[in-house]
């Protein structure tokens, strides 16, 4: 059933974005603008104040969102590099721990990998009698206890140190010559029957479908101390070189 009456977009989109090389990526935005447009050039000559003709050159289309939730594949389709599962090494960092007043020792909730602890004005001992600047590490009931001086008593220290993380953990890994990709893109939003979003019904859905869009390069954190960060992304139009000659295409289907 069609839909060719007036409505009203109150929504932020969300996208459907299907690259050459990777499954499906579904973009929830907070925000987002498509906007079409194009260049000319202008015409001039004789005694006229106004361009003698203004002769198109090409059109444009982009597409800016503001992805409302984190996820690992936005930032692999703007990279363009390499997600993968398996085992890998990550940083433990930042969380403060005292030296027993007794036994000398700092307990680590993880086991460290071998050679990976860091301490500031610290360095590793070679014996399980460290000296007021050097700790030992060993491993007790499958975790990591450092072993201090006495004379480190009580004082708070902040070890920075690596783990060994499950084999399938994703990981992302972008080399030197990794660049994102084109990709068909399908942005989709809800028409409302009134401004306003509490008291109307939807009247239909409208979905713009782009054929060939360069994911832009730019993948953007931003945010502020205990709130949402957003995360952006940017897309412009490519030529299909399809048979047809179609750029894109606006689809709208009535709710019934």
């Amino acid at each position: 059933m069609s839909f060719n009456g007036k409505g009203f977009i109150i929504d932020a989109p969300k996208a459907l974005i299907r690259t050459a090389s990777r499954n499906l990526h579904i973009a929830t935005a907070s925000q987002g603008q498509v906007q079409i447009g194009g260049d000319s050039i202008e015409i001039n000559g004789g005694w006229s104040f106004y361009n003698l003709a203004r002769i198109d050159t090409k059109k444009t289309i982009a597409i800016n969102f503001t992805n409302a939730q984190w996820d690992l594949d936005h930032l692999a389709i703007t990279s363009g590099g390499n997600l993968t599962s398996g085992a890998s090494e990550y940083y433990y960092f930042g969380t403060p721990y005292v030296v027993d007043p007794v036994l000398y020792t700092i307990t680590l909730p993880n086991l460290a990998i071998a050679g990976s602890i860091e301490i500031n004005g610290y360095t590793v001992a070679g014996t399980a009698t460290p000296t007021a600047t050097q700790f030992y590490p060993h491993t007790v009931g499958g975790v990591t206890e450092l072993v201090f001086n006495s004379t480190v008593a009580g004082a708070k220290l902040y070890p920075a140190y690596k783990v060994v993380t499950p084999v399938d953990t994703s990981i992302l890994q972008v080399s030197t010559t990794d660049f994102s990709e084109a990709s068909s893109v399908c942005v989709q939003f809800p028409i409302y029957s009134d401004a306003d979003a509490t008291n109307s019904t939807i009247e239909a859905y409208a979905q713009l479908i782009v054929y060939k869009m360069k994911v832009m390069p730019t993948y953007e954190f931003s945010g502020s101390y205990k709130a949402a960060s957003s995360f952006k992304l940017d897309l412009q139009g490519l030529d299909p070189r399809r048979t047809d000659g179609n750029m894109w295409e606006f689809i709208i289907n009535k709710v019934v």
